[in-house]
């Protein structure tokens, strides 16, 4: 029989992963490719974008702190746990190839007075905000495949974080940026998913 300790281990696994490539092999390529990091974190960030920053950083450092609380335990698990390590594995696979769509374009943060361009192809041709949606995934599938008081409240605050960054930091900076270009984007691609979300004005 399967037991938790594993499907912890393998969470934990899964943990690094998504942290070493994500963040530090993505902002290393960033820099290989550009010469810039691409953080947009800094002091001068609007209170919204850190209060953004630190509900997503808080929910991600509980998801390890419970996958590592889950990895000490020998209880029997089930079917649905299994399914919630597998969906780990398949969101990071999204955030990673999101990353990668958005090419020289990839940023940690928000730079107002910075210009990039408007990225819709690959994943996101169907959706504005698949690396968000990556990052959602993966915190409620650590919380089906080890249910803990930790990973269930990391899993809350990174998708109240996602939800505050996406509609009051992400979209409102593009669509000022993009005028018309984005508001015809609105129409054909979801917010996190294909057709959902999606502008009918």
């Amino acid at each position: 029989m399967v037991r938790a300790r594993s499907v912890g281990r393998s969470a934990l696994a899964l943990q690094g992963a998504y942290l070493g490539l994500a963040f530090g092999w993505r902002s290393w390529r960033q820099y290989r490719v550009t010469g810039d990091w691409g953080f947009r974190l800094s002091r001068e960030t609007e209170p919204v974008a850190r209060a953004a920053s630190a509900l997503i950083t808080a929910g991600a450092s509980a998801g390890v702190v419970g996958a590592w609380a889950g990895s000490r335990s020998a209880r029997p698990i089930s079917a649905a746990r299994l399914i919630g390590l597998a969906g780990m594995g398949a969101a990071l696979a999204v955030v990673l190839r999101a990353q990668l769509d958005l090419g020289a374009s990839w940023r940690i943060g928000v730079n107002t007075d910075e210009e990039t361009a408007l990225v819709t192809n690959g994943l996101f041709e169907r959706v504005r905000n698949p690396i968000f949606a990556g990052m959602a995934l993966f915190g409620v599938a650590n919380a089906i495949a080890l249910p803990n008081r930790a990973t269930i409240t990391g899993a809350a605050a990174l998708v109240a974080g996602i939800d505050l960054q996406v509609w009051l930091v992400e979209e409102p900076y593009l669509h000022a940026l993009h005028g018309a270009a984005y508001e015809q984007y609105l129409r054909t691609a979801g917010r996190f998913a294909p057709r959902l979300g999606r502008s009918s004005a």
